[in-house]
């Protein structure tokens, strides 16, 4: 009985031991992937903020909450409402306008699924909204993006071509970080010579 005793405890410990390593195995995995996210992070800045800097622009921080779509939109946009706001009413614009986006999704309810899941906050934005937003405000959307291929650089969306041009608003610069961060952006400051 008491060596069953003393083999229960070692291997209690040797459980222990080894759920200790997978611990501190999987908190290196962790903080290495974080590094290697910072650095995809730093190096699409750097490409993003010189594309945007050769059209004259900075991006101006938003935070990376799920809403940076909409946040962005609003803030570069000067749009007299909340970011909230406009998240609801682009849920709108895709409620009535379901024809439009339904071929590309598997059914109505699907769609519907999306549009309900988009109402809520820190759900982020994909084409369909940010397509919606472009309808919604008549104004061309251009995503300044960090994709290599200088083609594919920018991402522009427009508002339907059956409003005439000449109603639409100014045209609307948001960067676009690894295809899941939107900032906002605002003139670059002239630098002066000293």
């Amino acid at each position: 009985m008491q060596d069953d005793y003393k083999a229960s405890i070692i291997l209690r410990l040797a459980a222990k031991s080894i759920e200790s390593l997978e611990v501190a195995q999987a908190m290196q995995n962790s903080l290495q992937e974080s590094q290697q996210e910072t650095e995809r992070m730093q190096e699409a800045r750097a490409l993003v903020n010189n594309r945007l800097l050769s059209r004259g622009m900075r991006a101006v921080s938003t935070p990376g909450l799920g809403d940076c779509f909409f946040v962005a939109l609003v803030d570069t946009a000067g749009l007299p409402m909340s970011s909230f706001d406009l998240r609801q009413q682009v849920c709108e614009y895709l409620e009535l306008n379901k024809a439009w986006f339904l071929p590309c999704f598997a059914d109505a309810s699907a769609l519907e699924s999306h549009i309900q899941a988009m109402r809520s906050e820190g759900v982020w934005a994909t084409a369909f909204e940010i397509t919606a937003a472009s309808h919604l405000t008549l104004r061309p959307i251009h995503l300044i993006t960090d994709h290599a291929e200088d083609p594919y650089s920018t991402t522009i969306l427009e508002p339907p071509l059956f409003y005439a041009k000449t109603a639409w608003q100014p045209t609307v610069y948001l960067a676009h970080f690894l295809q899941c961060h939107f900032e906002g952006t605002t003139a670059a400051e002239m630098c002066r010579k000293s």
